[in-house]
């Protein structure tokens, strides 16, 4: 792979064209580009007045720069030719001050300079950070409707680099791109046609030598941009295992992996840190031929100045004005750089947020309204992606009300699957599921699941205060109702006890909960969700005997008069069910009363006496097969 600018191969496999060797976009990139930035653009709309008035100010920014030259040509003319301060301008001033008076107007023209293009930056940069919000607001929407299966297929370091890491490139490229096509452009027209008045020659002479200045950044360019994608995918990975491995941290030291996944993240730091050493060095490289191809153009232009008797003061006129153009020529070659950054980042962007979703409201759904909660399954048939084999198969049961449901069976016999269609995570491949008699097809998912509570195992305490952690379950219910859940869960006793109280933060000092707590908490916010169906799935597990009693009790509280569907870790909440079913390979094979199942299902006796082979009925031992 060759260094040269003229024959690198560009991003397709084609030649560089001499606009891209100017820096500016190949007309392949920007047919690419024009889909996925004229949608970020679009994001803009809203603020399209703050946009229109970043522009405006980029073009006078630009005129600015030109007018810092013509206030500083007559300057140059009296400190260094034979210039004049004009009559009647300081009459009665001694010479020394009103000279100083004249050249206080060159600070005074860098200082309008400066406020124009402050708030131009100022405005690109509110601008951006809208956009910003924009994009960041529609890719996390997408990513709370997408449906369980998403999520499981996906990694979440993936995703959180994702709406962070391009979402910012993506903003930052396309305000970047207009900003600086606009004040840069700007910039060089209005000097150069200010310079072009002055001599035309010598100024033609120095746009000449000007690509000559701007080739070393674009031979290194394809460095840096190489190195700059590698960084970005090591960073990428780099977020995934620390996201594994402070997810899987019980694993990680029950292994004893802690060296190992210290080595794996040190790894892939080194190879980040060694794309951004090629980066860094690539960019200082080109520093210090820049200025040898100036120190070049400069003693050419001493020599133009001698033979045709310029004088001192045009000739650092020219000089300073074409070094005021060679910084924005610079930026305009970073333009195509940039834009491709933006174009990538903007279509990992948009292909999320228009990624379809598997799970949808039909168009006419509708909200429960005061349900009873009866639910049938019929003929409901299901597997997962990927899969041959069904998880449900042919399923039909009738959950009544104010009942409770044992669901019992070997494990991947489709238990847990069956609480989750009723969530709908999922939809059936065939068959139905109706609550109340309406397909939950036709029930908007936010008010279906408003009407059912879930108790599992699985807890998840944000970190924020017990208060507001209980709150979760109802948003809108009142401080003396949330008093009320922690009772009825007890919860109460315990969380007065934290430093704080009901204001403690879960997981600071003073507020570290027990496993037994933890599940307390998680039955308060069934309490307060008060929903007509609740759904227990292995609640209680692998607890102390004061806590499982607790947390029993409580269950048993937030059961009555629901229906309740339970998986059953304890052998007490098989036996108080009003109906056992058994699951077998995804299908409901018995159902009945305890009693009856013992007497007449074989499946049921099977599983009922590998559990209590070893183990009393009166402990609180697990009851896992159960």
């Amino acid at each position: 792979m060759t260094d040269n600018a003229f024959t690198k191969n560009q991003p397709g496999g084609k030649h560089a064209s001499p606009a891209s060797i100017l820096g500016f976009p190949s007309w392949e990139l920007l047919k690419k580009a024009r889909g996925p930035y004229g949608r970020l653009l679009d994001c803009l709309r809203p603020h399209r007045f703050r946009f229109a008035t970043a522009i405006l100010l980029g073009i006078l920014a630009g005129v600015s720069s030109m007018l810092v030259l013509v206030g500083l040509q007559p300057i140059l003319a009296l400190m260094l030719g034979n210039g004049a301060i004009p009559r009647g301008s300081f009459p009665d001033w001694p010479r020394p001050l009103a000279y100083a008076a004249v050249c206080a107007l060159l600070p005074a023209l860098v200082l309008v300079r400066g406020v124009v293009l402050y708030l131009h930056a100022y405005c690109m940069l509110w601008v951006g950070n809208k956009l910003l919000h924009t994009l960041r607001d529609e890719i996390f929407t997408s990513l709370m409707r997408q449906s369980l299966n998403f999520y499981h297929r996906s990694k979440t370091g993936e995703l959180i680099q994702l709406i962070f890491n391009q979402t910012r490139l993506a903003q930052d490229g396309a305000v970047r791109v207009t900003g600086d096509l606009v004040l840069h452009s700007a910039s060089i027209l209005c000097i150069l046609g200010f310079l072009f008045f002055q001599d035309w020659r010598y100024t033609l002479a120095g746009i000449l030598l000007l690509p000559a200045c701007i080739l070393p950044v674009i031979m290194l360019r394809s460095r840096v941009r190489e190195a700059a994608l590698h960084e970005e995918a090591e960073s990428g990975t780099q977020v995934v295992v620390t996201q594994e491995v402070l997810n899987a941290i019980r694993v990680v030291k029950t292994h004893a992996r802690e060296d190992y996944e210290r080595r794996r993240f040190l790894q892939s730091d080194l190879r980040a840190q060694a794309h951004v050493m090629r980066w860094h060095k690539a960019v200082e490289m080109a520093e210090p031929l820049v200025a040898t191809i100036g120190a070049i153009g400069v003693a050419a232009g001493l020599v133009y100045a001698k033979l045709t008797h310029m004088s001192p003061e045009l000739f650092i006129l020219l000089n300073a004005g074409l070094a005021a153009v060679y910084p924005h020529a610079k930026a305009l070659s970073r333009l195509e750089t940039h834009l491709e950054q933006s174009v990538n980042a903007a279509k990992k962007v948009f292909a999320f947020i228009d990624q379809p979703t598997e799970i949808l409201d039909a168009p006419d759904a509708v909200s429960l309204a005061d349900p009873r909660g009866e639910i049938t399954f019929t003929e409901v048939r299901f597997g997962y992606p990927g899969s041959h084999d069904d998880a449900i198969r042919g399923c039909n049961v009738t959950f009544g009300v104010g009942r409770s449901h044992a669901l019992v069976g070997r494990s991947g016999s489709g238990k847990s699957t069956l609480l989750s269609l009723l969530l709908r995570f999922h939809d059936p491949r065939s068959g139905s599921i109706t609550f109340d008699g309406i397909d939950l097809r036709q029930i908007k998912q936010s008010s279906l699941r408003d009407h059912i509570g879930v108790v599992n195992q699985d807890i998840f305490l944000f970190r924020d205060t017990l208060y507001n952690n209980i709150l979760y379950g109802n948003p809108g219910a009142s401080k003396e109702e949330v008093i009320a859940a922690a009772q009825r869960a007890f919860a109460h006793e315990f969380i007065l006890e934290k430093s704080g109280g009901y204001e403690a933060v879960v997981g600071e000092p003073g507020c570290t909960l027990t496993g037994g707590q933890q599940q307390r908490i998680s039955i308060a916010r069934a309490f307060l969700r008060n929903a007509p169906v609740l759904l227990v799935d292995e609640a209680y597990s692998s607890l102390d005997p004061e806590s499982e009693k607790a947390i029993q009790a409580a269950i048993e509280d937030l059961s009555r008069g629901k229906i309740v569907i339970a998986i059953p870790i304890h052998p007490a909440t098989v036996l108080s069910a009003d109906e056992v079913l058994v699951m077998d390979a995804g299908r409901i094979v018995e159902a009945g009363t305890h009693e009856e199942l013992l007497t007449r299902s074989e499946i049921y006796r099977q599983l009922y006496h590998l559990q209590f082979r070893s183990h009393d009925l009166a402990s609180p031992s697990s009851m896992a097969t159960v």
